[in-house]
């Protein structure tokens, strides 16, 4: 009798152990999440700048949206698919600008991504199909259609990733900016579990044939050791550059961001257009593909194509309990610290004033004295990947005639400031950052998440790939050529 009692405790004891064990695994804090749900949905009608304009473009309702997100929340079973549904509801603010990142100090655990699993290739879109551009484990596959990674298809992978983490201003051109950024991997950082020991690409070569390659942790990498022929934003080094195109004369302007010191570029571009005029090029191409912003080194850039003074855009603050950084009456005069040819200063004609809002301002940009690039042809190419002050750049020159832009389209964003409010979630497992900044163009019309049109809008051909010929690149050639003549 005493045997079987004893056993019979064993077997309540292993019970309880795998219970636990289940729960643990399973089980978490549901009201903490509900909790930080709730501040999401309230500190965004409080202090987002945007809402009002965001609910008009994508045809959404913040407050049904956080229905969906609370239907979503209670579904839930861990821990990651929790966060999943916070992502969902901050994910409809389609804003780069605006962070909801875990806090490194919190409690819960989102793992990296393995290591070899972090970078193995570089793919991008290309009318519409993902390739890739590189791989450093397996180089054969380089100008391969990648169709799926263990048997997901990709299209699968990039939908479900733009339910929660779309890149960008707007859903169109988000599966670009995805792949550009590296997303496609962290698909198995959230939706499969455990992650897996190895990807199995499925590939389908230039001449149709499909094949299947594998990366694991004992793939070998041979990193690149070549610039690419076309402009896929991935460059050893980031700084600008201008080259001289011998074989026609036509200056190319490569600016892979604006993260640069301004007063210093301002010299360098100065010293650019005295060489550009001594060369007496037939015109000027800037190359702004993949540039995701920085400062205002745009305005600056801006400064030398046109010949009059411009009001670029119009901005005005949205005030809070949690917003109380920006000293609205100082903006204008702190702005006299920026180069010369970069000008603030509060709007002389603007809509009245909303309640909760700080007053207009303007921002403005003076000419320079040497207008050698007024002369000439200047055509900027842009594409999907372009954000923040690359946009703005973009837009001065839409909006007011300075080049001819050729690129599929102008994906616009706002812009940021260093003092965005910054808070936590009542969890203390999330940071949220959101903007504050109303960005409108020089007549007051609406600018962020808007696609703005180009002059010419193509965008990179599969048969140019497959030739290593950059689809824009030419065309931006022969426009000047055609205007030269």
């Amino acid at each position: 009798m005493g045997v079987i009692i004893f056993v019979q405790k064993r077997l309540m004891l292993l019970l309880c152990l795998l219970l636990s064990t289940y729960a643990n695994a399973d089980d978490f804090d549901r009201k903490k999440y509900q909790t930080d749900l709730d501040y999401i949905y309230r500190h965004v009608k409080e202090t987002y700048a945007n809402l009002l304009h965001k609910e008009k473009v994508f045809g959404y309702k913040w407050d049904n949206v956080y229905k969906q997100a609370q239907q979503e929340l209670a579904l839930a079973e861990t821990e990651k698919q929790a966060y999943l549904a916070l992502r969902f509801l901050f994910n409809h603010l389609h804003d780069e600008h605006s962070k909801f990142i875990p806090n490194k100090n919190g409690k819960i655990d989102h793992r990296a991504i393995r290591r070899w699993m972090a970078n193995p290739f570089e793919l991008r879109l290309i009318e519409g199909k993902v390739f890739v551009i590189y791989s450093q484990t397996h180089p054969q596959i380089s100008k391969h259609e990648l169709l799926s990674i263990n048997n997901i298809d990709v299209k699968d992978m990039l939908e479900r990733l733009n339910r929660y983490f779309a890149l960008g201003s707007h859903t169109i051109g988000s599966d670009s900016r995805l792949l550009y950024q590296g997303f496609l991997p962290k698909y198995f950082k959230y939706f499969t579990s455990p992650f897996p020991k190895e990807l199995q690409l499925t590939v389908k070569s230039p001449a149709g044939k499909i094949s299947t390659v594998t990366i694991n942790e004992h793939s070998k990498t041979t990193p690149r050791d070549f610039e690419f022929p076309i402009n896929w934003g991935k460059h050893k080094d980031p700084q600008p550059k201008l080259w001289i195109l011998q074989e026609n004369n036509i200056a190319l302007l490569f600016i892979p961001s604006f993260k640069l010191q301004m007063k210093n570029f301002e010299s360098q571009v100065k010293d650019w257009v005295g060489v550009m005029e001594k060369k007496k090029v037939k015109g000027l191409i800037i190359d702004i593909r993949y540039n995701s912003g920085g400062n205002k080194s745009s305005h600056i850039l801006s400064s030398f194509l046109t010949t009059k003074p411009l009001i670029t855009r119009h901005v005005h603050f949205r005030s809070s309990k949690q917003f109380r950084v920006i000293d609205f009456k100082n903006f204008a005069k702190q702005a006299k610290k920026l180069p010369t040819r970069y000008v603030i200063g509060e709007s002389m004609s603007k809509p009245k004033a909303e309640a909760g809002y700080s007053p207009w301002f303007k921002w403005s940009i003076r000419p320079q004295k040497n207008l050698f690039l007024t002369t000439i042809p200047v055509v900027l190419l842009v594409n999907e990947n372009i954000y923040s002050s690359a946009n703005i750049l973009a837009n001065i020159c839409k909006d007011h005639g300075l080049a001819t832009i050729v690129g599929p389209l102008i994906p616009n964003s706002g812009h940021a400031l260093p003092n965005h409010n910054t808070t936590k979630t009542p969890s203390g497992n999330f940071i949220l950052r959101l903007s504050v900044v109303d960005v409108r163009r020089s007549d007051f019309s609406h600018y962020e998440s808007e696609v703005g049109e180009t002059d010419y809008p193509i965008n990179q051909t599969i048969e140019d790939f497959f030739n290593d010929r950059d689809t824009l690149l030419n065309k931006a050639i022969s426009l000047i050529e055609a205007q030269s003549k």
